[in-house]
């Protein structure tokens, strides 16, 4: 049988020769081929059953491995052909993957015969070549199908645990279609609505809600049908108290068949409102025990203060009378002494109370600095003197001559420092020194920050108290507060003030050396300072310097000392008991001040004072000048009574020196002609 799928291989020689020979028997060569690496990649590309490969002299030089080149790339049979005295390479050839060897010189019998051989071996290797090929091919199947059966269980393991996520989710999954028909739910879902799967798919979802919750699910599907992307909403089911509420998130996707559907994620927020709605009454009840505190503070305030300020009034008339004996008029100075080192006791807790609960507030304006000092100090001088104590001030040129700033804030943590300096030192001096920490030009432009140091020769603190004296109602020791007095909370006071005019407090002290108290405040400066206010001259008893003056105080005593004073004073006097015989009193008689008391019977002063300025009764005068006298002294209570319409306010009880400020700016108000109320 004659094949056309011989490739020949090997010297020019032996090519001519063969593609004679194999034509004259019938055979056809392929391709021809001079190397073996020729051959091989002819034989890959074109695939021949027979290779006739020359060897030695008649072509490749080690048919050994020209044979193994060639069965790498072809199962073609390969068929040898060596010159007679070098058949000793068929042995060799054959072990690499020769079928058989043609020694030269052969008659073409033998050459016919060695390719029939070739081609019918070429058949088996192809046949034992499918075979393996088969077999192969059953063993990837087979590892194909394992895998696919594993994928299959994996894929199982995996929809057991989706399916077990999806409905055993914390929150609740549902798929809505266009017309409102629920056509999927979790399980939980079915435990929100207290219903079987089977009974929620393919029904409506807004039998399930709440009467005032259906048409907002509606608007809500349709803004998810009609605009898409993710919309909100909160619903509430149908069900018995306590009632179930609900968020839904949706969002459109594609459902079976192409359609629309509206995936809905639904979150349990009934806990969530109740805690909310339990946050919400616990903050107005706090608001509510706010304003109680609020109003307790003010209250014992105003109870403290009126027999407080009676008590010193009628003190200091009986001072005033003159007559007494040495030993009496001791005796009231003392008593004098005593009543405000009480008031100043209440004004510090007070103080303390504001700062605690935030209703502290600062009330800046331009005052000059040196001169503040200098009255701070001066409220020493007598103290400092009786114990031969040297107290100097120490002001760095660089401190601006005036700023703007709290001045009585900033007075009361000197007042403070210094009274505690004088306090525990008995040898020695007390010094006061200001410097600049940061001037106009730096960080702000408009900003001071001044360093305030108040530096003694006194007893000292000891390392280990020096935290804890800051903390409200500490001293040093027990001892301390029985040998020098005090209640502790100066030095805590102090602290929050200081950190409300943004710096902050600390000492320096070592035992039986002195302490040296620091503290820093943030003021502005002012190119000048507002016009100085002059101290009131005392009035003349001129009938034209005299004020016709309306006191309106429930508590006899307090109403009976400012009559005293006023009239010690020159002013004609009118009294009245609560807000309704203030205007009695004004529609009856003419007036040029009036001192309000704010908490009385009937009608209070606030009352009174908005009637006065909004609808005043025939005859009585809206722009009447109205101070305000009470003994409330809480944040807010000075705005909230000029806001009502008076004119000043004075906290109960009330100096002398404060009483002729307001009284000569009552005369000027009334030489201005009372055409235009002033306030304070």
């Amino acid at each position: 049988m004659a094949t056309r799928d011989i490739l020949l291989a090997g010297a020019p020689a032996l090519l001519l020769e063969m593609e004679d020979r194999l034509k004259d028997l019938g055979y056809t060569v392929a391709a021809t081929a001079a190397t073996a690496e020729e051959a091989a990649r002819l034989a890959g590309q074109l695939h021949p059953q027979v290779v006739l490969l020359g060897g030695g002299s008649l072509g490749v030089a080690d048919p050994s491995a020209a044979c193994r080149t060639i069965r790498a790339a072809s199962a073609a049979t390969i068929v040898l052909v060596v010159q007679a005295m070098e058949a000793s390479a068929m042995d060799l050839a054959l072990d690499s993957g020769a079928s058989a060897v043609l020694v030269n010189p052969f008659w073409d019998d033998q050459l016919r015969a060695h390719l029939e051989t070739a081609q019918r071996v070429g058949q088996a290797d192809d046949v034992r070549c499918l075979r393996h090929n088969l077999d192969v091919h059953k063993i990837e199947l087979e590892q194909q199908n394992q895998e696919l059966r594993e994928a299959r269980d994996h894929m199982e393991i995996l929809r057991d645990k989706y399916v077990q996520l999806y409905d055993f989710a914390p929150v609740g999954y549902m798929t809505t279609t266009r017309h409102g028909l629920v056509s999927d739910a979790n399980l939980t879902v079915c435990a929100m609505l207290g219903s079987q799967r089977s009974r929620i798919v393919g029904s409506p979802f807004f039998p399930f809600l709440a009467k005032d919750s259906q048409p907002i699910w509606y608007s809500h599907l349709a803004k998810v049908f009609k605009s898409g992307g993710r919309q909100e909403c909160e619903l509430t089911l149908r069900s018995v108290e306590p009632h179930t509420d609900l968020q839904a998130v949706s969002t459109d996707q594609p459902g079976p068949g192409g359609e629309t559907t509206c995936l809905t994620v639904l979150v349990d927020i009934s806990q969530r409102n109740r805690d909310r709605e339990d946050l919400m009454r616990a903050k107005l009840d706090a608001e509510a025990a706010s304003r109680a505190k609020s109003d307790f503070l003010a209250n014992m305030s105003h109870e403290l203060r009126t027999p407080l300020a009676g008590m010193l009034g009628m003190i200091d008339l009986v001072r005033r009378e003159g007559g007494l004996g040495k030993s009496a008029a001791e005796y009231l100075l003392l008593a004098s002494e005593s009543g405000r080192q009480l008031l100043a006791i209440i004004n510090d807790i007070l103080d303390l109370t504001r700062i605690e609960t935030g209703r502290l507030v600062l009330l800046p304006a331009p005052f000059a600095v040196r001169p503040a000092l200098e009255a701070t100090l001066a409220l020493f001088a007598s103290s400092a003197k009786s114990k031969g104590l040297a107290v100097s001030m120490d002001v760095s040129p660089a401190v601006p001559e005036h700023l703007v700033g709290d001045q009585t804030r900033l007075g009361q943590v000197l007042t403070n420092l210094v009274g505690n300096a004088v306090k525990f030192t008995d040898q020695g001096s007390i010094t006061v020194r200001v410097a600049v920490m940061e001037a106009p030009g730096q960080a702000d432009s408009a900003g001071v920050m001044l360093q305030f140091a108040v530096e003694d020769t006194g007893i000292g603190i000891a390392p280990d108290k020096q935290e804890a004296i800051f903390e409200s109602f500490v001293q040093v020791d027990g001892s301390f507060s029985r040998h020098y007095g005090g209640m502790g909370l100066g030095l805590a006071i102090s602290k929050r003030l200081v950190e409300f005019m943004g710096g902050r407090l600390w000492l320096e002290s070592r035992p039986g050396a002195g302490s040296s108290f620091f503290f820093t405040a943030s003021f502005h400066a002012v190119e000048a300072a507002e016009p100085a206010e002059k101290a009131p001259a005392r009035p003349t008893e001129h009938p034209s310097d005299s004020l016709r003056i309306l006191v309106a105080e429930d508590d006899p005593i307090n109403r009976l000392y400012l009559r005293v004073s006023l009239e010690d004073l020159g002013h004609v006097v009118g009294e009245a008991a609560n807000g309704k015989e203030v205007l009695e009193k004004l529609a009856h008689g003419a007036f040029d001040l009036v001192f309000m008391d704010v908490q009385m019977p009937q009608l209070d002063g606030e009352e009174a004072t908005k009637i006065i300025r909004q609808t005043p009764p025939p005859g009585v005068s809206s722009t009447i000048p109205i101070v305000a006298l009470t003994a409330h002294a809480l944040v807010g209570d000075q705005e909230r009574f000029l806001k009502a319409g008076m004119d000043k306010y004075l906290a109960k009880p009330v100096s002398l020196n404060k009483l002729v400020k307001v009284l000569a700016w009552a005369m000027e108000n009334r030489l201005d002609g009372n055409k235009t109320r002033q306030p304070g």
